[in-house]
Order: structure tokens, then sequence, then C-alpha cells
């Protein structure tokens, strides 16, 4: 994984944001990346909490600008899909 941690101790599972030079903003690859460990973090029977942090100054400034500024030039139904894709880590 490029852009988030993950790690497990003593039954919990440590989820870091690691985009600290972006302040953790959110592009379509960290969503992707969140959902993927919160899901192994559900599989996983042995973890009981989960712990999401962040590395850098900032927790997470929201969505990135420049990941935001492409999706003007998508389609409705890109621009839907990629809504769906957060609506699903959310979701999760």
């Amino acid at each position: 994984m490029q852009f988030v941690q993950y790690h497990t101790q003593e039954r919990i599972a440590y989820i870091t944001l690691n985009r600290p030079e972006k302040r953790n903003a959110l592009n379509y690859e960290v969503v992707n990346e969140l959902k993927t460990t919160f899901l192994q973090a559900e599989e996983d029977k042995q973890i009981k909490v989960v712990v999401l942090k962040a590395n850098g100054n900032v927790f997470c400034a929201g969505a990135d600008l420049e990941y935001l500024q492409r999706l003007q030039k998508n389609t409705y139904e890109e621009n839907l899909e990629d809504s769906t894709h957060l609506m699903k880590l959310f979701k999760t």
C-alpha cells in the first residue's frame, strides 16, 4: 500500500493515513486503500478495536483539490462511480 499503513498489535488494528505531503487528503487511491484495510481488519477475528490515525501534522484535510479538479472533466457516470466509491468507504 502506498498511502495507508496497516498493522496489528494486541487485538488492535492500526490504520494510518500516510500522505503527509498532501495533508492526508483523500483521492481515489487513498479511499481504495482505506476500504481494503478496514475490510482486512473486519475479517480478522482477532481484531477487536480499530484505530484510525495519520502521519504528519494534519489528520486529514478532506478531499484532494487536485483530484477534485480532475473530476470536473469526468462524465456523469464517472463522477457517480467516484461518489459511490467514497460512499462505500463511509459505510464500511
